[in-house]
């Protein structure tokens, strides 16, 4: 991840402690409007490589995107795919079925990180 910026706010711990205070708002902020943004084009893939037999699985399929726990930096945003179907996880782990949701996440994964390190680079640009 490449950053580019210079501190222009004050430099003493209050300050400071309040500009990271900013940053992470702003930074859960961006990263949820990044996931949710992203989650549809993911769903999109996941209905394409679900087997269709009746196409009850593929229809099933839902996104979410929600801040999940407090860490460190005090978020964790998630983007979920799931199905409420009963044989959906049969599909996506056992020999018998086609694993479609891991391999959707994964087409996905280089626009998910670049999505990360922009809404990273705008979160600082708002705070400094």
């Amino acid at each position: 991840m490449d950053t580019d910026f210079q501190w222009e706010r004050g430099s003493d711990p209050p300050v400071m402690q309040e500009t990271l205070g900013e940053f992470i708002d702003a930074l859960g902020s961006e990263l949820e409007a990044a996931i949710d943004r992203l989650m549809g084009d993911v769903l999109q893939t996941v209905q394409r490589l679900v087997n269709v037999d009746t196409g009850q699985l593929r229809e099933s399929y839902e996104t979410e995107v929600r801040e999940a726990m407090e860490s460190a930096l005090g978020l964790v945003i998630e983007g979920i795919v799931e199905s409420r179907i009963r044989y959906a996880s049969f599909q996506e782990f056992l020999d018998t079925g086609k694993p479609h949701v891991a391999p959707a996440i994964e087409e996905h994964r280089s626009a998910l990180e670049a999505e990360g390190t922009k809404a990273w680079n705008n979160a600082i640009k708002e705070v400094t």
